[in-house]
């Protein structure tokens, strides 16, 4: 399989642990994971506090702010993973560590 180097050469300097922050927080990543958010959220909010919502009271707001949290934290964990996988380098530049497991990832995926 052929990396492509626009999506993993961000990262391709950094072991699993520092790539995948820095993959977590870009701007594509939390943007994706906000729309996956939005539909996914409404969705199980209408299946879990539907009812509520049709009777006309308002659902606990901690209820509301997980049901949207949970599809947000899946979507940029993911994006993440497969970001620190796409970059597949022998050393963190930063702290010298292996990187373990982008590789296999990747090669599994083929």
């Amino acid at each position: 399989m052929q990396i492509d180097d626009d999506i993993g050469r961000e990262f391709s300097e950094l072991c699993e642990e520092h790539g995948f922050w820095k993959a977590a927080f870009e701007r594509s990543t939390m943007l994706v994971a906000l729309k996956v958010a939005l539909v996914v959220g409404t969705i199980l909010l209408a299946i879990n506090q539907g009812d509520i919502i049709l009777s006309g009271d308002v659902p606990p707001i901690w209820k509301v702010v997980l049901t949207y949290c949970v599809p947000f934290s899946v979507s940029t964990f993911s994006s993440a993973t497969f970001k620190v996988a796409l970059a597949q380098r022998a050393f963190c530049k930063k702290c010298g560590a292996p990187l373990r497991g982008a590789s296999d990832a990747v090669s599994k995926s083929e």
